[in-house]
C-alpha cells in the first residue's frame, strides 16, 4: 500500500504527496480486504489484526490473548 502511494509520487516522494496518492484511491482492494481513504480519514481501516512475528520474521495470526500463569 505505502509501496504503491510513493510510486505514484514520483523521484522526490513527500508527505503530503503520500497522502495525496491515498485519499486519490478513495478504496484500495488487498485481495479482498478494503481501505478506505478520504478527506479527514487517512486511516484506512476501523480493523485491528494482533498478529505475532515469529522466527524468521514470519507473521503469525493472533486469534486469543491470555494471561501468563
Amino acid at each position: 500500500l505505502a509501496i504503491r502511494a510513493l510510486e505514484l509520487c514520483g523521484r522526490e516522494p513527500d508527505r503530503d504527496c503520500l497522502l495525496k496518492s491515498l485519499r486519490r484511491a478513495a478504496v484500495i482492494d488487498l485481495g479482498g480486504f478494503k481501505l478506505r481513504y478520504g478527506k479527514g480519514d487517512n486511516q484506512g481501516s476501523d480493523a485491528v489484526f494482533l498478529t505475532v512475528v515469529g522466527e524468521g520474521g514470519r507473521y503469525i495470526p493472533t486469534e486469543k490473548i491470555r494471561r501468563p500463569e
